[in-house]
């Protein structure tokens, strides 16, 4: 397996050939495919990732540079591959806290109390409060939520206090009144919070490259460098 590459560990050969599929690419970067506000950027990342990761390892069998410059030149790829990953991961983490921002908005907006069905709505809630209390009624509450827009909008509205369920179940029908009757909200939600989730994982690769790029022994002899012109 070790061949001609730069950096000779078993662990460094794994990531540079790794980091040259579509595979290893979304173990580590995401799957463009999951994220339709990033996508495109993600996908952008893994041709910019394995482009310049072709271009570490060819640098082994470069016979036309010395051993040092070979090694001075991988770095300067994993520099450039660093910045494109950070830059990246900024602006996942900026999309992530628009889309759960936005998302909370619009699914308010469509849960939200109705104007002039304030008496109503309250009536409801005391039935629901009355039907928690047995294993029928709480059945008859979940039953109607899933199927009943109003009901779900006066769970998803009405503080837990008002409707006779516990905290856990409460923020539970709430979710679940999102996914049914405010999708779009939903999708905004689940991909901001998946893309916050995903943002952290973008400086682990940072280091997995500059590992497997390059030895920084022989990179850095590059700044004994005497210039002549």
């Amino acid at each position: 397996m070790r061949g001609a590459y730069l950096v000779q560990s078993r662990e460094a050969i794994e990531t540079l050939v790794s980091l040259q599929t579509e595979t290893g690419n979304r173990s580590r970067f995401g799957n463009p495919e999951k994220f339709k506000h990033m996508g495109d950027r993600i996908a952008e990342l893994h041709r910019t990732v394995a482009e310049n990761t072709v271009r570490a390892a060819a640098l082994a069998g470069d016979l036309t540079r010395t051993e040092v410059v070979r090694h001075m030149e991988a770095k300067k790829l994993a520099e450039r591959v660093s910045q494109a990953i950070r830059t990246v991961a900024q602006e996942i983490k900026a999309k992530a806290e628009y889309l759960q921002v936005r998302g909370q908005e619009v699914a308010d907006e469509a849960l939200a109390p109705r104007a002039g069905y304030a008496a109503l709505d309250s009536e409801i809630r005391s039935w629901m409060r009355e039907a928690v209390k047995t294993p029928e009624g709480m059945a008859k509450v979940s039953e109607l939520a899933k199927k009943d827009a109003t009901i779900a909008a006066i769970i998803y509205h009405s503080p837990q206090f008002l409707t006779g369920l516990s905290e856990s179940l409460h923020t539970k029908m709430r979710l679940q009144a999102v996914e049914r009757f405010a999708p779009n909200a939903h999708a905004m939600l689940s991909e901001g919070i998946e893309l916050e989730a995903l943002a952290p994982r973008y400086e682990r690769v940072v280091s997995e490259i500059h590992h497997a790029f390059y030895s920084p022994h022989l990179a850095d002899k590059g700044a004994t460098r005497v210039e002549l012109d």
